[in-house]
């Protein structure tokens, strides 16, 4: 697949001029044996006139953010084919939000999930703008200062009262049956 390139000023060159054309002047004022050179707005209009047609060539597919989680969960999968674990895990973990239409936000709790995302991210975005089809998407990565609220019960004592927060009757049946924990 051939993907577009944004051109630079060396890569928009006037066309060569006929040998022939170029020793005969129209101009009074050029020299013979010289070839005009074009002014800096001309060089300028052929860019835009490559860069708009380069736009115009460029997916616009729409997506919306399911297919965007799926485009991430696909590109994860690879991240555990090639060793990249915890890779994987912070992009499964921290699915990305839609910013507007084209610009994508990942939010991790860490500094290290973004580092290892970071890693491959123009790996990722080139995954991403082919499987939903829109050339002119952006993410970033952000790192987020809030708590997680991922505290593990691990003691039996925790684990009941866990259970007994969500259903008061286990204090009751414990009670009933003289029950230690």
């Amino acid at each position: 697949m051939v993907t577009p390139t944004t051109p630079t000023i060396a890569s928009v060159q006037p066309a060569p001029q006929n040998p022939e054309s170029s020793a005969t002047s129209t101009s009074g004022n050029i020299p013979k044996g010289t070839t005009k050179t074009p002014s800096i707005s001309a060089i300028g209009k052929k860019q835009e006139a490559v860069q708009a047609e380069l736009f115009t060539q460029q997916r616009h597919h729409p997506f919306d953010l399911e297919q965007l989680h799926q485009a991430v969960k696909l590109f994860a999968e690879q991240m555990h084919a090639t060793n990249k674990i915890n890779t994987r895990y912070s992009l499964q973990t921290h699915l990305p939000k839609l910013q507007n239409e084209t610009h994508i936000v990942f939010e991790f709790n860490n500094k290290v999930q973004a580092e290892q995302v970071s890693e491959v991210k123009n790996e990722m975005l080139t995954f991403i703008k082919d499987c939903l089809q829109n050339d002119i998407i952006t993410f970033e990565l952000t790192t987020t200062d809030k708590p997680t609220d991922n505290k593990r019960a691990y003691t039996n004592e925790e684990k009941f009262k866990e259970m007994a927060a969500e259903n008061t009757m286990l204090n009751e049946l414990r009670r009933r049956f003289e029950l230690d924990l």
